[in-house]
């Protein structure tokens, strides 16, 4: 294999993959990046739940195909000051020339590198669609290690026939993004893509392919121009009924610009909670919360109140999750101190949230 490619386009593959790549043991071929040079030089890594390979524009003089322990291969790329770096495969070793500068790694046996799956691709999204509805809703899921099977580690997309819905949750919060377009499919996209699916899917214009379809286990693939990922699913059932979490009603509302509550919260995220004193008023309401030396802290918010006095807990942290980026007037609904209080940004993005029980 003998290969040209620029470092910034390397450099940026390689900040996506080292995300899916496993460093524990370099003897693993988790631990390691091949190197496939043909039509373009394609990269990739696999763990034990994720499979990326990527396609970047390089100037092959000869095919072949490398692996190369990734953790070693990352830090030349990232020392390296040329624009320009050859790859090329030498006497059981990958010689890296920039600027005059070669560096030298060993190479792995290809053969011990897990196959990347065979994809049937069987519908599409656009690539816009699902990297926004990613990015909506993935801040609710639930990201506890422990609940491996359970569905809440996925962002749930939910099609509903003349629209599909984005869901994410974790028993206490869950955000819902809906999008009019037909779309009929159930798709469970894990956490653990988060970090790397939207950044994929920013260099995408048009559709991505998706493909959803158990081999001995259950895969989700989807495919851009210049990428394939597949995404094992583990999920023990359905996900839950999150329509039904919704309260169709409220008695007390609240009107407000977003970024108002937002610099609020942000000065009290150190805190364990936040109290709100609802008052029906056209001027707005209190915010109060106690710091770590049990000194109260008393904020006013601008808004509009209507309906039922009330006081309810958050935690700030939870609220700020949502209100990031938000930057016009939303409501929130609340029908008591106990029931899900819901933020709604607009007709198609909502977010509900548990209060915290004890407000004293």
């Amino acid at each position: 294999m003998r290969v040209g490619v620029a470092k910034q386009d390397l450099s940026k593959a390689l900040s996506l993959l080292n995300k899916v790549v496993d460093k524990k043991d370099a003897e693993q071929s988790f631990a390691w990046f091949k190197f496939s040079a043909s039509d373009g030089l394609v990269v990739e890594a696999t763990n034990y739940s994720v499979h990326l390979r990527m396609l970047l524009p390089a100037d092959v003089e000869i095919e072949g195909e490398v692996c190369v322990e990734a953790g070693v291969f990352a830090k030349i790329v990232q020392s390296s000051k040329s624009k320009v770096l050859e790859l090329r495969a030498e006497d059981e070793k990958l010689v890296v020339v920039g600027d005059g500068v070669v560096q030298k790694i060993g190479i792995k046996p290809v053969k011990e590198f897990p196959i990347f799956p065979s994809c049937n691709y069987q519908f599409s999204l656009q690539a816009k669609v699902l990297r926004e509805g990613l990015e909506k809703v993935g801040f609710a899921v639930d990201n506890d290690k422990n609940h491996r099977s359970s569905p809440l580690n996925y962002v749930f997309i939910h099609g509903q026939g003349e629209y599909l819905n984005f869901a994410g949750s974790d028993g206490y919060r869950l955000a819902v993004f809906r999008v009019d377009i037909p779309f009929n499919e159930k798709i469970y996209i894990h956490r653990k893509l988060l970090d790397i699916l939207p950044k994929l899917l920013k260099t995408v214009e048009g559709e991505v392919k998706i493909g959803v379809y158990k081999d001995v286990y259950e895969l989700v693939c989807l495919a851009g121009k210049n990428f394939e990922l597949v995404s094992w699913v583990s999920v023990g059932y359905d996900f839950p009924n999150y329509e039904s979490a919704i309260p169709s009603g409220c008695n007390t509302l609240i009107e407000l610009y977003a970024e108002d509550l937002r610099r609020v919260l942000e000065s009290l995220v150190r805190e364990p909670k936040v109290i709100f004193e609802l008052t029906e008023s056209s001027e707005g309401f209190r915010v109060k919360a106690k710091d770590h030396f049990n000194n109260e802290i008393e904020v006013w918010v601008r808004g509009r109140v209507v309906g039922k006095d009330l006081t309810v807990a958050f935690r700030p942290k939870q609220l700020l999750d949502f209100l990031k980026g938000i930057n016009h007037y939303i409501q929130i609904e609340l029908v008591d101190e106990e029931g899900p209080a819901v933020f709604v940004a607009d007709k198609n993005y909502l977010f509900a949230v548990m209060p915290v029980r004890e407000i004293t």
